[in-house]
């Protein structure tokens, strides 16, 4: 079932990024936030010129809603899969956002193509999805 596959895949990719984090403060920012903080002032300085760590608060952001995501779909399958769409459009830009920055702008080297794989994959996904609940709606409508 494809809401299964979405539901199992979304949360590996939760875990995933969970592992991410979890060696990102071990190995390079020693656990501590201000380390951390300091290390994505200086990379957003650098790429951009504007010497901020905000891009931290936004990665903090992210993770709870993505594990809150995740909790969603498991603990209320209904409830999610039924929500409105404009806040399914919301999460899901918001979610490009942070995957784009993380694996192509702030990313040197082949692992940028890696990270333009994986940000087209998600745009083909999101529009599938898009369209076949555009086109469910539409019969809905048409044949009542």
């Amino acid at each position: 079932h494809r809401s299964s596959l979405a539901r199992w895949l979304n949360t590996a990719g939760a875990v995933a990024f969970l592992g991410h984090v979890a060696c990102a403060f071990h190995f390079h920012h020693q656990w501590s936030h201000s380390v951390a903080y300091s290390d994505t002032a200086k990379q957003t300085a650098e790429l951009v010129g504007w010497n901020s760590g905000i891009g931290l608060y936004l990665n903090y952001c992210f993770t709870v809603l993505w594990l809150g995501e995740v909790i969603w779909c498991w603990m209320a399958p209904t409830s999610h899969a039924r929500r409105n769409q404009w806040l399914s459009r919301i999460i899901r830009g918001f979610f490009f956002f942070m995957i784009f920055n993380g694996a192509v702008v702030f990313v040197r080297g082949p692992i940028r193509w890696l990270g333009l794989i994986i940000c087209l994959t998600l745009v083909v996904c999101w529009w599938r999805s898009w369209r076949r609940n555009e086109i469910t709606t539409e019969r809905v409508h048409r044949n009542p």
